[in-house]
């Protein structure tokens, strides 16, 4: 599921890697589409991704919130973890295998593509994001 043009207008705020080359494109298409976002590099299961606190228009690409799965939880436990940034209406874009449960909690907020299939978070983006919000421009402009 896509999502629509007016959760893309909401977007403030985009979480990726640091460091991360996948991370970085992923980040760099929604800015050159959205150039008033904040962009936030976050280091996977660092102490501040455990700190990261949901806020209105949240888009996390090849990236997920922190949801502790060093205990194998459940789904029903992992949407429990998560159930703030989805009750906030955060959206999540991600390929990378530990967050298949966390994308899924998501429901049609969260993207999912398997990284064993050769996606990348960046295609991701491109796809979810830039591209809708490129083709609206284009279609505003004419």
């Amino acid at each position: 599921m896509s999502f629509t043009t007016e959760q893309l207008l909401n977007i403030r705020t985009v979480i990726s890697h640091a460091g991360c080359p996948d991370g970085i494109a992923s980040a760099r298409l929604v800015k050159h589409e959205r150039p008033d976002v904040e962009v936030r590099f976050v280091v996977h299961n660092s102490e501040e991704h455990r700190a990261l606190r949901p806020e209105p228009g949240m888009l996390f690409v090849d990236f997920t919130p922190f949801a502790d799965q060093s205990d194998e939880p459940s789904a029903e436990e992992v949407a429990e973890r998560v159930k703030p940034f989805v009750e906030a209406g955060a959206l999540v874009l991600d390929h990378h295998k530990h967050g298949r449960l966390v994308v899924e909690a998501f429901g049609d907020n969260g993207v999912f593509a398997d990284e064993s299939s050769g996606s990348a978070g960046a295609s991701l983006a491109f796809k979810e994001v830039f591209f809708p919000l490129w083709e609206q421009d284009r279609k505003s402009v004419v």
